[in-house]
């Protein structure tokens, strides 16, 4: 919070400065002069963090930026009234591949941009830019902040990127277009309106919402056909379950456990996870040794075990059942189902032996 009040003032004073210097129109060396201040505000030494004129490949470099002596990010220098582009960074980007830097920065003193570089032939995408006489202070202080030394130390330019990566239009899209986003919304729409929607025209909907490169992203990651099936599934299922089907019958996904009935004993129970335990306790209290290596050989998956009576032969979550063996209960609620069904069947168990209330 100090750092943020002291760029603040720091700020509010040099936007004079800077209005001065656009008036009138500085020279690109002059303009060099004011970005050194700026970044000293921000925490570097002007002698041993940042250098001026870096070579690389028989080129120039206006500032190779350092922190703890390595340079984490170069910097292209524009003449103050130069209108900066994408295309101005080309050549500092080459630099930064040749260098191994991923960030570079391209600045006229007042109009600040921050990209990641990345790849050959080179890439870069912008994470962030202000303009120090247009913008808020408060955004130019937030967007000068990400190269403050401390916080590029701390990974504050990392960290940006993956959460801008996290919002991109792509990831965006793809969540909007989720089989249990599509269902929410189709459960809204008729709830408001009281009018039955089909998924498939609820999603011919939701795109005519979108301009013409958001709807090319949808095409290029979303088969809107295949989705609308999903959802129609899906529905399906929400309808066996309300109709109160066996458990080994109804879709248990994203449903939460209240108590179970087995052999006509009900025990409350929170978690699917628990559900797991009571049962397998349950079901093999008395079972014969054989009939426990049987389980153990069979009621398994593709590659990890289910049961064992090694608890190093359990992957992830292992537990020690009342009858002596361990069992794996890290399971989603649909797997736990899966492997229940499995182990009934192994046991010659019936399935109407156990009951699931949910909540």
């Amino acid at each position: 919070m100090k750092i943020e009040k002291k760029l603040k003032r720091f700020l509010q004073q040099f936007r004079n400065v800077l209005q001065r210097a656009v008036e009138q129109d500085i020279n690109e060396a002059d303009t060099r002069v004011l970005v050194r201040r700026i970044l000293q505000e921000l925490g570097y030494d002007p002698i041993s963090e940042l250098t001026a004129e870096f070579m690389v490949n028989q080129q120039y470099v206006d500032l190779a930026v350092k922190v703890a002596g390595d340079i984490r990010f170069f910097v292209e220098i524009k003449k103050i009234n130069t209108r900066l582009r994408k295309e101005h960074t080309r050549q500092v980007s080459s630099y930064c591949l040749d260098k191994g830097i991923k960030w570079a920065v391209l600045t006229n003193a007042v109009h600040w941009q921050i990209y990641k570089v990345h790849s050959i032939p080179v890439e870069r995408d912008l994470l962030a830019e202000t303009d120090l006489l247009k913008d808020s202070i408060d955004q130019a202080v937030s967007t000068l902040l990400l190269l403050q030394k401390e916080r590029v130390k701390s990974g504050s330019l990392e960290k940006s990127w993956e959460k801008l990566k996290a919002m991109s239009e792509e990831n965006l899209l793809k969540a909007l277009f989720d089989r249990d986003v599509v269902r929410a919304i189709k459960t809204r729409v008729e709830k408001s309106t009281k009018t039955p929607v089909a998924p498939r025209s609820l999603l011919d909907a939701l795109t005519d919402l979108f301009n013409e490169k958001a709807l090319q992203t949808i095409g290029k990651t979303i088969s809107i056909d295949k989705l609308a099936r999903k959802v129609e599934r899906a529905i399906e299922k929400d309808k066996k379950r309300e109709q109160g089907l066996p458990w080994h019958q109804a879709c248990l996904t994203g449903t939460k456990p209240a108590a179970i009935s087995i052999d006509g004993k009900e025990i409350a129970v929170r978690k699917w996870r628990e559900v797991f335990i009571v049962v397998c306790n349950a079901v093999l209290e008395g079972v014969s040794t054989d009939k426990l290596e049987e389980i153990c050989a069979t009621v398994r998956g593709p590659k990890n075990c289910y049961f064992s009576h090694s608890q190093e032969d359990i992957r992830y979550n292992a537990f020690k059942l009342d009858c002596g063996i361990f069992a794996e209960t890290g399971f989603s609620s649909g797997h736990i189902q899966k492997v229940l069904k499995e182990l009934f069947t192994v046991l010659g168990q019936q399935h109407d032996s156990l009951s699931i209330k949910l909540r």
